[in-house]
C-alpha cells in the first residue's frame, strides 16, 4: 500500500495504515480533507505508524495527550483505554 500524508500534532508526516473506531482499515479517499481525534503510534525513526479514529465514545475519556512531550511521558492504560498525567 501507498504512504499517505497526514498532519497529526501541528505537523505533518507519513501513514500506512489508518483504522476506524472498528478497528477497520479505512481507504485514504474516505478520509480526504476530514478533521478527526485520532490515536496513533510512532515508530523508531519519529514516522506515524498507525492511525485509530476514535469512536464518540474513546474520544468522550479525558484527558487525552495533545502533544508528543505529553504522549512521551504519560502513561497509557490498555485495558481501561486512558491516559493517566504524571
Amino acid at each position: 500500500p501507498g504512504k499517505k500524508t497526514i498532519k497529526v500534532a501541528g505537523g505533518e508526516s507519513h501513514c500506512s495504515v489508518s483504522r476506524d473506531g472498528n478497528n477497520m482499515s479505512v481507504v485514504p479517499g474516505a478520509v480526504i480533507g476530514g478533521r478527526y481525534l485520532v490515536h496513533y503510534t510512532i515508530d523508531t525513526l519519529g514516522l506515524v505508524k498507525d492511525v485509530w479514529i476514535l469512536r464518540p465514545e474513546e474520544a468522550a475519556v479525558r484527558p487525552w495527550p495533545t502533544t508528543l512531550e505529553q504522549a512521551q511521558a504519560w502513561s497509557f492504560d490498555p485495558a481501561a483505554q486512558t491516559w493517566t498525567r504524571p
